[in-house]
């Protein structure tokens, strides 16, 4: 899990990266509200996803 304060944008953003069923995503929330803005699927994890599932469904 990894947490970054973005400088890039209008507002205060946190970008978070969580871990959940496998798969790495990338969620942004505003600083000040605390509102989750964008939630995605970190770009690292789309293959190792893939993978994952298809895994599943064979069984």
């Amino acid at each position: 899990m990894e947490a970054e304060l973005d400088d890039e944008a209008k507002t205060i953003q946190f970008e978070v990266e969580v871990v959940k069923d496998g798969a790495i995503h990338k969620v942004i929330v505003d600083g000040k509200s605390g509102l989750v803005l964008q939630v995605a699927l970190d770009d690292e994890s789309k293959e190792g996803a893939e993978g994952h599932e298809s895994e599943n469904e064979a069984d």
